[in-house]
This record gives C-alpha cells, sequence and structure tokens, in this order.
C-alpha cells in the first residue's frame, strides 16, 4: 500500500518536470525565433530656410553719487527705450526683463599703507530681451533702442518660428535614404530586409543663428540703422533603423 502511494508521488513528480522541462524548451524555441540577427544603418538630411524670427538683447547702464541717483536715471533712460520698442510694433509679450540689478561702486584710498574700501557711487544695469517677428524691422529696432537710452546691444540671434514642416520634409529624405542604404547592404550581402526592430531619430534645427557682424554693433547712437544679415537656418534630421535579417 506504501510501496504503491510513492510510486503514484514519482509518477506526478516525473510528470511535473517533464512539463517544466517542455515549457523552458519552448520559450527558448520563441526567443530564438524572435531575437535573430540584425543590422543597423543611419542616415541624415539637411533642409534650409530663411529664418523669420529674430531676438536681441539690450542695456542700459547708469552710475550715480547714491543709489536712488543711478536707479532713477536707468528706469528714465529704459523706459524711453521700451516705449520706442512698443511704438515700433513690437508686442508687450514679445519683451522680457532678463537682468535687474544696482550695486556699489569702490574705491580704496591708501593713507600711510593703510587702505580701506570706501564706496564711491552706484552702478544700475538693466537688461531686456526682445524678440522680433518681422526681420526687416530689426535694423530699425536696434538703431531706435541706442537713440532712446540703450548703452549695449547683444544679438542678434534668428530662428525659424515654426519648423515642424521642415523637420518632417528632413525625417522622410533621411529615411528614404537610410532604406535605399539597407536594400543596397542587403543586395550586397546576400539576404533579404525583414521588419523594422526598432528607430532611433536625432534633430537638430540649429535654431539661434548668430549674427556675429551685428553683434560688434557700436551702441554710440550713430543715428544710422546696421544692415543685418539673415542667412539661412539649417534643420537636421537624423535617423538610425535596425532591420531584422531573413
Amino acid at each position: 500500500m506504501i510501496t504503491t502511494k510513492i510510486e503514484q508521488w514519482v509518477k506526478i513528480i516525473a510528470l511535473a518536470l517533464l512539463a517544466v522541462s517542455a515549457l523552458m524548451y519552448a520559450g527558448a524555441e520563441n526567443r530564438m525565433a524572435t531575437s535573430g540577427a540584425s543590422f543597423s544603418v543611419d542616415a541624415d538630411a539637411t533642409v534650409s530656410a530663411t529664418p523669420d524670427m529674430a531676438t536681441f538683447e539690450f542695456t542700459v547702464l547708469t552710475e550715480g553719487k547714491d543709489a536712488t541717483i543711478a536707479q532713477d536715471e536707468n528706469i528714465k533712460l529704459m523706459n524711453q527705450a521700451l516705449d520706442f520698442v512698443k511704438e515700433s510694433g513690437v508686442s508687450e509679450k514679445d519683451i522680457q526683463t532678463t537682468y535687474y540689478d544696482i550695486y556699489p561702486n569702490y574705491s580704496y584710498p591708501c593713507v600711510d599703507y593703510n587702505c580701506e574700501s570706501v564706496i564711491d557711487g552706484y552702478t544700475m544695469q538693466q537688461m531686456v530681451k526682445v524678440k522680433v517677428r518681422n526681420t526687416e524691422q530689426l535694423g530699425v529696432l536696434m538703431s531706435g533702442v541706442v537713440e532712446n537710452g540703450a548703452t549695449g546691444i547683444t544679438g542678434p540671434w534668428f530662428e525659424i518660428d515654426d519648423s515642424t514642416d521642415l523637420e518632417q520634409q528632413a525625417r522622410e529624405e533621411a529615411f528614404n535614404s537610410a532604406r535605399e542604404k539597407a536594400k543596397q547592404i542587403a543586395e550586397a550581402g546576400g539576404f533579404r530586409l525583414g521588419r523594422i526592430i526598432d528607430i532611433y531619430e536625432w534633430t537638430d534645427s540649429s535654431d539661434l543663428y548668430y549674427a556675429e557682424s551685428a553683434r560688434a554693433y557700436d551702441a554710440t547712437g550713430s543715428g544710422s540703422a546696421p544692415e543685418i544679415a539673415t542667412g539661412e537656418e539649417d534643420v537636421i534630421v537624423n535617423v538610425t533603423i535596425t532591420y531584422e535579417i531573413k
């Protein structure tokens, strides 16, 4: 009786082990079927266009014997420059204060080799960023803020307001180029292309194209508008596609 029960348990355990082994084997076969050989190709495409938007930044810097004098003069000049920008048609949403600071200036007088720091006036500085959606206005705006109180200018930087269509065009060209390259590799290697396993994309719109010549504009209130060259912006899309080998 006891022997019979032991034999039954042995048979049950043996069957269970066989079932587990079968499942493990099936899983291994499935992994082998789905993790076959593969290869990757990459390609990129570039689409260029003329920027339709620009940004520049201007500074108002003033000094005074006390902080109030420096600040009052700075605010007066900044408001004058801002009024000009707004009257020129730039929306308030495209005007942003990026820096506001007032700090003491020090001198270091010495008596019998004993030196000490003494506050010798104050400096006030404000910086404002302006986004220009009509690039034909750019030169007039940059010279105009100087004539109305700005003491320095940085920029401009150019960009395309909406590069979606350009990115899509570059994406299609890059994808087609990568697919053609994959076909050529498959033909040379004597195999057929399988399904696409993975796609990786990298995009560089290269916005904020920098006009070096414009940065050199001398903010001295000469009364003449600088000539600004917008150039072109490149939208680059790179794709890497991994194919299954058949």
